[in-house]
């Protein structure tokens, strides 16, 4: 009877759906803040606490994406069988705390267990909302209400970037990382008052996830699509964490000057490569399925010779920003075709648990990127001194686009034959 009572309260709450796509977008915005405003300051953390380009790699990102993928799905399966307003409300509350946290670590042991702890958090947010998503948003307008969540990375990006690097210059890391708790902890607050639930959904048994589980890894379409989009989020990752470092050593710019840039270039091209991408996926699936697998195939591919201009040549600062904002924007034309490849090769009633999976797969091989570019970093310290960060991103960044894109063009010589297999509509 409680939990009839609890859901016929929460149904009662208005359901306005701009004002549950306002609250999500919002979410999103906070989710993508926090999780990559670290790469703003790991040029100030790096003076600070002495850490080796290895030891950054590994706190900002390889630690923190492992325990978000791993943490997705119990907290995916917390969020469908009881409140996905709560699970949001709570996991952000305690991934803004963890935030906070961060900015009161006196060594790399603290920082560290903080910064893992806030991908904790933040791997309640997707799957809640998009259970949210599911259940109060028609049909007919859910594709947009996916894109307008979507849209929370480049405008959470680019507060992270402009916001971090100017408030690190003026305040330092650790008032930054303070004052980036606040929001998420007050739209903790609103969404545990005004977020309205969705009913509560019907349960599956445990036997027939796993069925499914192993039905959806024995295709391999699906198998090379995870490794494409892992591998190139590997290499995206590592670059996104590293770039405001990189252009800090290598042009002698401030962090007031790299975040303003770099929130303009990267909230600007991952707009244009979700938008663009996912309209030419689209409109190519009608002819042929396999089109937004050769998509994601020459997103990934085209950029390489950019990267070797951007990470190896000696071009000014403001050529540098233009090169990232046109590599970028190709790369992330990947992004909404890689998606929409996932619903192609699983039916209707496997996708939530297909997205799942590729979303964990996808973060525990990205989160790597970072590490490796540190790694290679501090061993070409030797030959390189402190210009050893372009060549260890342009390791990271060519073989890995390449190798990615070898993973899609293989899932789609085997996208066909695994439709008809499973007769996915």
């Amino acid at each position: 009877m409680q939990q009839s009572n609890f859901y016929s309260a929460a149904r009662s709450r208005p359901r306005s759906v701009a004002g549950i796509l306002v609250l999500l977008f919002l979410i999103s915005i906070i989710n993508f803040l926090d999780r990559y405003m670290f790469g703003a300051l790991l040029p100030a953390i790096k003076t600070e606490l002495r850490l080796s380009d290895a030891e950054l790699g590994f706190m900002a990102s390889t630690a923190f994406s492992i325990l978000y993928a791993v943490m997705g799905l119990p907290l995916g399966w917390l969020a469908d069988r009881t409140s996905p307003r709560r699970v949001i409300s709570g996991a952000m509350a305690f991934w803004s705390l963890m935030t906070a946290v961060c900015g009161l670590a006196v060594g790399f042991g603290q920082l560290f267990l903080a910064r893992v702890l806030v991908g904790v958090g933040e791997a309640g947010a997707t799957p809640a909302a998009n259970a949210i998503m599911a259940g109060l948003v028609p049909a007919h307008q859910r594709a947009r209400a996916i894109s307008i969540f979507a849209l929370g990375l480049p405008a959470g990006l680019f507060v992270a970037f402009l916001g971090g690097g100017v408030m690190t210059q003026a305040l330092g890391w650790r008032a930054t990382l303070l004052a980036f708790a606040l929001p998420g902890l007050v739209l903790s607050v609103v969404v545990l008052l005004f977020l309205p639930e969705p009913d509560a959904p019907p349960l599956r048994s445990r036997r027939f996830v796993a069925s499914e589980v192993r039905l959806l890894l024995s295709r391999g379409s699906f198998r090379h699509l995870c490794l494409g989009s892992a591998l190139f989020t590997l290499a995206w990752q590592g670059m996104i964490t590293w770039l405001p470092s990189y252009f800090i050593r290598a042009y002698g710019l401030s962090s007031a000057e790299v975040g303003g840039k770099l929130a303009l270039v990267l909230a600007g091209s991952q707009a244009i490569g979700l938008i663009v991408g996912g309209q030419g996926a689209d409109a190519t699936a009608k002819c042929d399925a396999r089109w937004p697998l050769w998509i994601c195939a020459a997103a990934s591919a085209l950029p390489v010779p950019l990267y070797g201009f951007l990470f190896g040549a000696g071009q000014s600062a403001n050529t540098s920003f233009i090169i990232t904002f046109v590599a970028f924007t190709l790369g992330l034309l990947q992004g909404a075709p890689a998606l929409s490849s996932v619903h192609a090769v699983t039916p209707v009633e496997s996708r939530g648990l297909a997205i799942a999976i590729y979303l964990m797969i996808v973060n525990i091989i990205a989160g790597f990127g970072a590490l490796l570019i540190g790694l290679i970093s501090d061993h070409l310290t030797r030959t390189n001194g402190p210009a050893s960060l372009g060549p260890a991103m342009l390791w990271v960044a060519i073989p890995f686009s390449l190798w990615s894109a070898l993973h899609f063009w293989l899932a789609s010589r085997r996208l066909v034959a695994d439709r008809n297999q499973f007769a996915v509509d």
